[in-house]
């Protein structure tokens, strides 16, 4: 007999509706409506997204948005009578050559005689200056294979303690943080940068859902075998080395919560796979945040020994983002993760309203500058294996 599995994206709706059912009774005591003419008269207007980087030239997506019964429109939105003027700091610049900097205010215009006009304004932030403490290293076990050469697998837990020095004042200071586990770059191949939580261009805007890298596994050129398979299919992959964070503990950090509302802390939702957050809290000028990975792996399958299979590293990421983008994850979270978003599905509340930074409210203009960091764990490893 087969048994049915349920997905992850069912299993969390019934978990969402399930934290409901005590509200349900209020909710019964409410109810709201109002006549919807589906033929009611729609004008589209331009829709403007840019996601800008410090360094990094400026692409802009300009389309335009549709009525949800224009079926056309909604294949192919695309707007190509539109202009799109980039001002620095006042001054027009060409938009195919400027690279933008920190503290730089950039406007974007953009004008078509089809469907008007569209514009909003980004202030590019400062980079946050980072300091990577002493990270603890904690060896929960090790196994070996005595069949092949050499086959290593260290479990650990792992705490990154990361300083934080914003340069601007905590109540407009907003971040988003990536990471990313890489392996001896001889051995596998570089993983893509678009794994360290990048949006897959810099005109798209990236979705909270997506902050952490699933798994958090490097991949490489040589696919590795899973511990549980037997040890003549792990041999046959070798050589390779792979580094596997696991989950991160994001209970273990109270900035991963602090966009849950009082509701949502009510009905159990929790801030699983977000890592925007503001410096609000830093009372003194300064933080120090933890990252908690507590079931960490790293493999070795090797026909023969070299310093090289422990060459493995963390690459941290921490963006200091522009409000807008912070706003703009927030509001993806609400939707698809919030109490509220749930009870409107339901039809006892709202829609979310989307939240826009453009004069004709459609689109997200944002900006954001990086503060990069590795984090070596060779030493860490090595001593690990060795015992």
């Amino acid at each position: 007999m087969a048994i049915l599995t349920p997905s992850p994206r069912h299993t969390l709706l019934l978990r969402r509706l399930l934290s409901l059912l005590p509200l349900l009774p209020l909710l019964a005591l409410t109810s709201c409506y109002e006549d919807f003419d589906p033929n009611t008269p729609y004008r589209p207007v331009l829709c403007l997204n840019a996601l800008i980087t410090a360094g990094e030239p400026v692409e802009v997506d300009v389309t335009h948005t549709w009525f949800y019964t224009d079926r056309e429109a909604s294949r192919n939105h695309t707007v190509a009578d539109a202009t799109v003027t980039l001002y620095a700091n006042g001054t027009p610049r060409p938009l195919a050559t400027y690279l933008p900097a920190p503290a730089d205010t950039i406007r974007l215009h953009a004008s078509s005689p089809t469907y008007g006009e569209a514009e909003a304004t980004v202030v590019v932030p400062p980079a946050t200056p980072v300091t990577l403490l002493p990270p603890t290293f904690t060896l929960i076990s090790t196994h070996t294979e005595p069949s092949l050469p050499m086959y290593q697998e260290a479990h650990f837990s792992l705490t990154l303690p990361l300083r934080l020095r914003p340069s601007h004042s905590p109540s407009s200071t907003y971040f988003h943080l990536a990471y990313l586990p890489t392996s001896p770059a001889e051995i596998n191949e570089p993983t893509s940068r678009a794994e360290i939580n990048e949006p897959a261009s810099r005109a798209s805007l990236p979705s909270p859902e997506s902050a952490t890298v699933p798994s958090a596994k490097a991949r490489g050129s040589h696919a590795s075998a899973p511990a549980s398979a037997p040890a003549s299919a792990r041999a046959s992959h070798a050589p390779y080395s792979t580094l596997t964070l696991g989950a991160l503990n994001y209970k273990a950090e109270p900035l991963f919560e602090e966009h849950i509302g009082t509701f949502e802390s009510l009905t159990g939702i929790d801030s699983q796979r977000f890592l925007y957050f503001t410096a609000r809290r830093f009372a003194s000028g300064t933080y120090t945040l933890r990252l908690q990975f507590p079931e960490a792996t790293y493999h070795v399958n090797s026909p023969h020994y070299s310093p090289s299979l422990y060459n493995a590293a963390i690459s941290l990421t921490l963006y200091t983002i522009s409000e807008s983008l912070y706003n703009n994850a927030v509001y993806r979270w609400q939707h698809n993760l919030g109490s509220i978003s749930t009870i409107a599905d339901l039809g006892f509340a709202d829609p979310i309203a989307a939240y826009s930074n453009v004069s004709t409210g459609a689109g997200i203009v944002a900006a954001r500058t990086p503060t990069n960091l590795t984090l070596p764990l060779a030493p860490d490893i090595a001593a690990a294996l060795s015992r």
